[in-house]
């Protein structure tokens, strides 16, 4: 039986609501797994990242240590950053598709990870590519995308909303 729950604009809402909490999901979870990613690389790079800070001079061992220590929390700062935009942007999105809060910050940092992930991608594209950078950006194309799904739907719920607040 037809009922106003079932009208076309309450599925609608449905259907996009689901889907930025599905993207918001996912973008947590690659959130995550880039994180660990970036410290895996991250780990086995450091003594060329540190041969380069130093210039290549030889340090006494604790100066060594010490500027290793200060590399380490510089990277983690900075990976914690990335992650935390990832779980604003996917919790942002789940409120969101849940009804429960509508934000616009949410998307301009969305479309801020978007830009930044394809320039990354070009970068590594003219680069040269290994295998690690392909897989690299297969995540790094699954965060674009999700991200882009959560703009899609965002924008397509909320003029599904404005049609049915100027229908009532």
């Amino acid at each position: 039986m037809y009922t106003t729950y079932n009208d076309e604009d309450n599925v609608k809402k449905r259907l996009y609501g689901d889907r930025l909490v599905l993207s918001g999901r996912a973008l947590i979870i690659l959130g995550i797994w880039s994180s660990i990613k970036a410290i895996i690389l991250f780990y086995l790079a450091l003594p060329q990242i540190t041969e380069f800070v130093t210039e290549g001079d030889t340090m006494p061992e604790e100066i060594a240590r010490n500027v290793k220590l200060i590399l380490m929390a510089i990277f983690v700062i900075l990976i914690a950053i990335v992650f935390l935009f990832h779980l604003y942007i996917g919790r942002s999105a789940m409120k969101n598709g849940y009804g429960k809060k509508r934000t616009t910050f949410y998307l301009v940092l969305t479309v801020i990870v978007i830009i930044s992930t394809i320039v990354s991608d070009v970068q590594i594209v003219m680069e040269g590519l290994d295998i690690i950078d392909l897989a690299s950006m297969v995540v790094d194309l699954t965060v674009v995308y999700a991200c882009c799904d959560i703009l899609y739907s965002a924008i397509k719920l909320r003029t599904i909303e404005k049609k049915t607040e100027e229908g009532v």
